[in-house]
């Protein structure tokens, strides 16, 4: 299947790569929010080491920096979403299981009619 990678918190890329191959997905791209002033469970700490693992393994890292609302941070999920959906041909993304990650993710795929892929815990 082919899917997106959401990355968020401080988890690895790289481990996140091999775990999708190892499962037979095709990666297409990694995707995350980049926190400026303001935390968001959904958004990567770690940016830049994300961005060494999308140069390195030659997948492109889509991001846009955390706004100041929820509403606003939604639509950014949404816009990023379609835009790799559109851009890739996309199936699917692959986010963390923790309710407040994997909510407003799923939300938005599901609006996108893009299935959602549970990582392990």
């Amino acid at each position: 299947m082919k899917i997106a990678l959401w990355v968020s918190g401080k988890l690895n890329g790289q481990a996140l790569i091999h775990w999708a191959t190892a499962q037979g997905h095709e990666v297409k791209c990694l995707a995350s929010l980049e926190p400026k002033e303001k935390k968001l469970a959904w958004a990567t700490d770690n940016i830049d080491a994300l961005k060494k693992v999308s140069d390195t393994n030659k997948i492109d890292l889509l991001f846009m920096p955390v706004k100041k609302s929820g509403e606003e941070n939604h639509s950014a999920l949404d816009t990023l979403l379609a835009f790799a959906k559109d851009k890739y041909k996309l199936e699917a993304v692959a986010v963390a299981s923790a309710p407040e990650i994997a909510h407003p993710i799923r939300n938005a795929a599901k609006k996108l009619k893009l299935k959602t892929v549970l990582l392990p815990k």
